[in-house]
């Protein structure tokens, strides 16, 4: 492996880690699926909904939601739609398949053009963590291939937020 991209808390040990960018989570519904369904007004409704869920352990059975006074709730989710891959789980939501805890550099069009809307917007929201980073890893410095220095720099000064 040359060089892969993380969303994680930390880097891990294993490999060189250079942070991108935060990564920040919204649990987001059309509005056509917040009309037709059950109120969503507090966390704690999603016990009446079938969520869409990622496969992650942290992502599939729990959400978690912090208020501006640092109080963290963690909400038991349940869903029968279940997915390894966040653009699919994005297109469920898209659908209006049900709520969803997404990325805001995935949804972040969505939510300005309307397509989605973010059901908490006054809470922080996450799975295992509120800490999740997008990280660069590469496995050493000292031997590094110029392809993957020119590589890392480019997404550094791209992505960096």
């Amino acid at each position: 492996m040359d060089l892969a991209i993380r969303l994680a808390p930390e880097a891990g040990n294993d490999f060189i880690g250079r942070k991108l960018f935060a990564a920040r989570y919204r649990v987001v519904a059309t509005r056509a699926y917040r009309q037709a369904a059950p109120a969503l007004d507090r966390p704690e409704d999603l016990r009446r909904h079938r969520c869409l869920r990622f496969i992650l352990p942290e992502f599939r059975s729990r959400w978690m939601f912090r208020d501006a006074a640092g109080l963290v709730t963690e909400v038991p989710v349940d869903g029968d739609i279940t997915l390894s891959n966040a653009l699919v789980l994005h297109g469920c939501a898209l659908a209006g398949l049900g709520p969803a805890l997404l990325p805001e550099w995935l949804v972040g069009a969505d939510l300005a053009a309307g397509r989605l809307v973010d059901c908490f917007p006054m809470l922080e929201a996450g799975g295992g963590s509120f800490d999740s980073a997008v990280w660069l890893l590469y496995p050493s410095r000292k031997y590094l291939p110029n392809k993957v220095r020119v590589t890392v720099d480019f997404l550094t000064t791209l992505l960096k937020k």
